[in-house]
C-alpha cells in the first residue's frame, strides 16, 4: 500500500483515549513483519498544546528497506476540522 495517514473522529475525550489504547493493544498483539510500525495520537480541546503539536509528527517509516511504510493514525474530535 501506498504510504498515509488515517484521520478517526469520535466524541470525546476518553472515547479517544480508550480507543488509542486498544489500536495500540491490538497492533501489539498482531504485529508481523508484513506491516509497518503505527503512530498513534489523540486530539482534543482539553489536551496541552505541545500534545496537540504530535499530529504533526511524520509517520513512521519503514522497518526495514524495502518494507511497509508505518501509518500515523490521528484518533480526534472534530477539534481537528477547526484548528487544524
Amino acid at each position: 500500500e501506498e504510504p498515509g495517514d488515517v484521520l478517526v473522529f469520535l466524541t470525546g475525550e476518553m472515547e479517544i483515549e480508550t480507543t488509542c489504547q486498544r489500536i495500540r493493544d491490538e497492533v501489539a498483539a498482531n504485529m508481523t513483519e508484513e506491516v509497518g510500525d503505527i503512530l498513534v495520537v489523540p486530539l482534543y480541546s482539553s489536551l496541552p498544546p505541545y500534545k496537540q503539536q504530535h499530529i504533526f509528527k511524520p509517520a513512521p517509516g519503514p522497518r526495514k528497506p524495502g518494507g511497509p511504510p508505518g501509518r500515523k493514525i490521528v484518533v480526534s474530535t472534530n477539534i481537528a476540522e477547526t484548528s487544524v
